[in-house]
């Protein structure tokens, strides 16, 4: 018990420490399944008192504090953006594309260029939502904001910027990593791009003409390359 409440004080003071929390909460979410077993304990030693102030204490971050900073009047489906801090699970989830959640999306179209990419040497940077990369099975994914990559994780911040967003792939390190396709995001090169089913477009940042040739073979005319310029 008291190792519990060691590590959930321990835990919350070095959050404390680093500068606070990040996209609300994010940075709670290891300690939580311990919470969970404090609360039990407390529930069986039947101090209810404490229990209840938790559940107070919870309900006034939810109703008074969350939705009042993220939310416009308090409508899920209108989001604002609090010093670049975002209510993530409605805005993710809820309906943003004809009634679908963009993490939908993204799914979806993972999944649709999945049977195509297999077995393939695919290697893609992801911007934004990686479970794309997840269900589309590449064979290698760089994620931008350096979740996953020390080298973007520890560069230095020159000017803050959005909390969470100030670190990213340089196009020479994206070079240097041989990324192949980009999905759906800003133009690194602006000079040739794939297009996916007709309507899914990637740039395209290091040639490989064996993948290209495999790719072609296995979707005919529903992949295509175009020069942008």
């Amino acid at each position: 018990m008291n190792f519990i409440i060691y590590l959930i004080a321990g835990y919350l003071l070095y959050v404390v420490s680093i500068g606070g929390d990040f996209m609300f909460f994010r940075f709670i979410v290891p300690v939580i399944p311990f919470m969970f077993i404090l609360i039990g304990k407390l529930k069986i030693s039947k101090n209810y008192t404490f229990i209840a102030f938790l559940c107070l204490s919870m309900l006034f971050t939810k109703v008074l504090l969350r939705d009042s900073l993220l939310l416009e009047d308090g409508k899920v489906k209108s989001f604002k953006v609090n010093y670049g801090i975002i209510d993530e699970r409605n805005y993710y989830t809820h309906s943003i594309v004809d009634g679908k959640g963009y993490i939908e999306i993204q799914k979806e179209l993972g999944l649709k260029l999945n049977p195509y990419f297999e077995g393939l040497e695919a290697r893609v940077l992801l911007r934004g939502q990686c479970c794309f990369g997840y269900y589309a099975g590449f064979s290698y994914c760089l994620i931008n904001a350096g979740l996953a990559d020390k080298n973007i994780a520890k560069q230095k911040i020159e000017k803050r910027g959005r909390v969470g967003h100030e670190k990213t792939a340089s196009l020479d390190y994206i070079k240097q990593k041989k990324i192949n396709f980009v999905f759906n995001r800003r133009l690194y090169l602006n000079d040739y791009q794939a297009m996916f089913f007709n309507s899914y477009r990637a740039e395209i940042i290091t040639f490989n003409n064996d993948l290209f040739l495999e790719l072609k073979d296995n979707m005919g005319d529903d992949f295509n390359i175009y020069k942008i310029k």
